[in-house]
This record gives C-alpha cells, sequence and structure tokens, in this order.
C-alpha cells in the first residue's frame, strides 16, 4: 500500500512544479523553436517514452521499462514534464533530431571542450552530451586550424661523442645585417665563427667547412637544419666526398636541435658586445664550461690557450711536450750537421762598405748598395742603402763586396723638381755621392775603421744640382690663336 502523501510532499511538489513553470516561461528561445521541441520530442521513439513513465509513473522494476528507456530509469527522481516539453532539473531534454543544431549553437565561440561543457551543462541534456561535445570540438577546421601546441614531450638529449670533434653541429645566424656560419662541437663546445656574404650560397658554407676540417679533421656526424644551403644537391655532394654522415633536425622546431641554438644565443650575445669578434672568441674558448669542466680549448687541444689575460705558462703546455722537444732537438741537430757539410762562413760586413745586392735569390743583377748598421740579434741582416735612396733590409745571401768604384749614384724614385726660370742655372738630378776608400777586411785586429767611412741616408729628398750641367730651356708660352666671340653686354675691358 502506498502511503498517502503528507502536506510537506505535497509543498514540495507544488515549489518543483512552480520552479519548472518559472523556468519555461523565461526559457531564452523563439517560440518557433519551442514548437519544433515539442514536436521532436514527441516524435522521438525514446523520449516519447520516458514522458509517458513521468506522466503516468515508472514501474517498480527497471526491467519492466522499455529498453530505450532504461537509461533514465536513474534520474526519474529529477524528470518532468511541463508545457509538453522533458525536463532534467532545470535543463531541457533535447530530442535526437535537435542536437546537432544545439551543438552549432554551443559551438558559436569556437571555445574549447571543457568551456562547451559547461556552457551545455547549465539548460540542455541528453544522453553522452559530452561525447558529442568533444567530437563537435575536435572536428572544427577552424579550431584545428587555431589549435594550440600539444604538451611538451619528455626530452631526449643527444648522445655524449666518446671524443672530441666526433659529432659537430651547424647553423647560420644573423648579426648586425651579417649573416655567420657557427660550427660547435658536441664534445668540447668548442665554437668556430665565419663571417658569410651578404648573398651567401652552399659553397660559402662548404668552403668553411673545409678550412675547419682541414685544421681538426674530419667529424663523423654532422647535423644541421633544414636551411636550404645544407640540404643542397651541392652540400650533400661534400658530404658524400669527406664521409660526413649529415642529419637534419626537424623543420621549423629549434629545439630538435638545442645543442646549437644554445651556443648561438650566446655567440651572438656576447659578439654584439664585443668590438673585437676573435679576441672574444679567444677568451670563451678558453674559459672553462663549468667547475667540473675545463676549458673547451683543452678539451680540443688538452691545452689552454694564450690570451691577454697573465698566466702561468705550465697551463699552456701538455703532459708529452718536453719528451717531444728533446726528440724535435735531435732532429734540429742532425739536419743541422748534414746542412753544414757543404757550407763555409762568410766575412762579416762593416757600416759603410759598398757591397751589391739582390733582392731575391730569383734575382739576376747585383745592385749598388751600401752598408748602414747591422740588423740587432741578427748575424745574418743588414740595413743599407740603395741606390735609389731606400733603407732596405738584406740578408747577407744576398750580398757580395764591391770592388769595382768607390762612389755609388743616387737617383731618387719619384723626385718631383719645380719648373725653374729662365735665368736659373739648373743641373742634372742625379747626384753623386762620394764615398771614401773603403779597406779591405783585415784579420789584424789592431787595424781600426775610420769613423769618416759612414755615409748616413739622405734626410731629404731635395738633391744638390752640381754647377755645370747642361742647361734646358723651359718651352715657350704662347696664346691661343682660336677666334674668340666677345660677349656684347660685358662691360669688361676683355671684352671691348
Amino acid at each position: 500500500m502506498s502511503r498517502p502523501a503528507s502536506e510537506s510532499d505535497v509543498s514540495l511538489q507544488n515549489e518543483a512544479e512552480l520552479m519548472v513553470h518559472s523556468f519555461i516561461a523565461n526559457l531564452n528561445c523563439t517560440d518557433e523553436f519551442k514548437i519544433r521541441l515539442r514536436e521532436e520530442t514527441m516524435n522521438d521513439l525514446t523520449l516519447s517514452h520516458v514522458k509517458e513513465y513521468v506522466m503516468t509513473g515508472w514501474p517498480n522494476n527497471i526491467k519492466n521499462c522499455v529498453e530505450s528507456a532504461r537509461p533514465y530509469f536513474s534520474i526519474r527522481e529529477n524528470l518532468f514534464v511541463v508545457d509538453d516539453i522533458l525536463l532534467f532539473g532545470t535543463r531541457i531534454i533535447i530530442p535526437r533530431k535537435l542536437r546537432s543544431e544545439l551543438l552549432e549553437r554551443i559551438h558559436v565561440g569556437h571555445q574549447g571542450q571543457s568551456r562547451c561543457k559547461s556552457l551545455a551543462r547549465k539548460s540542455v541534456y541528453w544522453r553522452h552530451m559530452n561525447d558529442d561535445i568533444d567530437q563537435m570540438v575536435r572536428g572544427c577546421q577552424s579550431c584545428m586550424e587555431r589549435r594550440n601546441l600539444p604538451n611538451k614531450e619528455p626530452l631526449q638529449p643527444d648522445n655524449v661523442p666518446d671524443r672530441a670533434w666526433q659529432q659537430i653541429s651547424i647553423d647560420i645566424f644573423t648579426l648586425r645585417g651579417r649573416k655567420y656560419q657557427l660550427i660547435t662541437d658536441y664534445f668540447s663546445k668548442y665554437p668556430e665563427v665565419e663571417k658569410l656574404p651578404l648573398n651567401p650560397t652552399s659553397y660559402h658554407c662548404i668552403e668553411h667547412l673545409k678550412r675547419v676540417c682541414a685544421r681538426f679533421g674530419l667529424p663523423e656526424k654532422m647535423r644541421s637544419d633544414g636551411d636550404p644551403l645544407y640540404t643542397a644537391h651541392e652540400f650533400n655532394k661534400f658530404c658524400n666526398e669527406y664521409d660526413i654522415k649529415h642529419t637534419l633536425s626537424s623543420a621549423g622546431y629549434p629545439q630538435s636541435n638545442g645543442f646549437i641554438e644554445r651556443h648561438i644565443k650566446t655567440v651572438k650575445d656576447m659578439l654584439y658586445k664585443s668590438e673585437d669578434m676573435y679576441l672574444a672568441l679567444l677568451n670563451y674558448r678558453n674559459t672553462p664550461i663549468a667547475t667540473d669542466l675545463p676549458s673547451p680549448a683543452r678539451l680540443l687541444f688538452n691545452r689552454d690557450l694564450r690570451t691577454k689575460v697573465p698566466t702561468c705558462s705550465t697551463q699552456l703546455v701538455t703532459d708529452n711536450d718536453k719528451k717531444y722537444k728533446l726528440i724535435l732537438e735531435k732532429r734540429v741537430t742532425k739536419m743541422k750537421q748534414h746542412y753544414n757539410q757543404h757550407v763555409q762562413n762568410r766575412v762579416d760586413f762593416h757600416p759603410g762598405q759598398l757591397v751589391r745586392y739582390r733582392d731575391n735569390l730569383n734575382d739576376k743583377v747585383w745592385k749598388q748598395g751600401k752598408i748602414i748598421v747591422p740588423r740587432p740579434n741578427d748575424g745574418r741582416s743588414y740595413l743599407l742603402l740603395s741606390q735609389a735612396g731606400n733603407q732596405i733590409l738584406r740578408n747577407k745571401r744576398l750580398l757580395i763586396a764591391d770592388h769595382t768604384q768607390q762612389q755609388m749614384t743616387v737617383v731618387p724614385e719619384n723626385d718631383s723638381m719645380p719648373v725653374p726660370h729662365a735665368s736659373t742655372n739648373l743641373s742634372t738630378r742625379a747626384s753623386t755621392v762620394s764615398m771614401p776608400t773603403v779597406p779591405a777586411p783585415s784579420t789584424n785586429p789592431s787595424v781600426s775603421e775610420s769613423s769618416d767611412s759612414e755615409v748616413l741616408p739622405p734626410q731629404s729628398p731635395a738633391r744638390s744640382l752640381s754647377a755645370g750641367a747642361p742647361f734646358s730651356s723651359p718651352p715657350v708660352l704662347r696664346r691661343s690663336t682660336r677666334n674668340r666671340k666677345h660677349n656684347k653686354t660685358c662691360k669688361l675691358s676683355c671684352c671691348n
């Protein structure tokens, strides 16, 4: 037996019906949509059974319900029918044929899945509504074009090579309108930077790589991005010829080659602040990487580099330098003994002595000159005066004593002289420098050289002109014979 309804139950039911009728009265939709909602609810097989159960009463057992209405059995206490519209609480239950239209209305602002669900839960309901909203947002073309990046994946760092210069990475960056190519070793972090032309090609990148490989050796692997300079046929041909395995990082995603990107940021910042790019790179290569890692130079060369910062010489040598020095000294001694078997010592020249010299070993003409002074700290080179009045430096191998004459004619080069007046006595431009007699080298130490034998180089390009030289008169100037038309309006005397 069902117990009779109490006054409290009746009041609660009245309040619920009042709230639902108020919701329907304030429903923010057109009358046309309300009519369609009633019609589609009646035509929907599932909702028509649910509506009938709500109005007539639900069976006591779910097994006695129509199969399509069984999913609503668990929420039957919150189902209402008001004005032929089926409600779940204050939410309208949408028939199947109107759901696609409601999905479009919900997704008008192209919000994400969570916000669309929150908007829908406020006013409408149907079974699997969340799944339909997820599918709609995922299939939206506009949302797909403007959707956010997916979540980051776990880091996959590059494997550390077994030795220095086994694997390198290259990239191009721009600084102050110029392009540079950066090559960095994965093991030692040693950077090599080259300024490229304004419009670089693969040829320029390859030439830089060839110079670097000639200094440090060929790497086994090389990694770069998908820049057209690195994907050209010419660059691939270079990698094949030099037996280098070239791999590309993900296009448009610098983080996939984060090693070289970090070094580009460091090098660009360093070069932007520095006036001398090469001194800045030198200090960077000589700076320890971390407290437990030495500098890139020591990792690559097993020694530090000399910089402008004072340092102990022990930091600039390796463990085997002393051993190799002894071996090299033995080689030098043996080479010296072999070379000196067919040579003889020559007599030194003294200041003021006339000599003949050649410009190089291939020169066939011995030119006149005069010794000024031996080169300090060098027993093989001399500073001498040439016929052109220039001071030149020559090795003793290119010098011989001159015994043919006792004077040297000095003919200055590019010696410009003013045009003399007709009444001025002229002389030849070549001046003769008289030389005292130079005694032959003597083995007697008591014979001293005269201080008057030294002739100093000329202090001025001007040369004294000896009297009696042939006189050549300057060319006679004459007036032009062309007819000149006078300007009739000019008041000057030249035109009258």
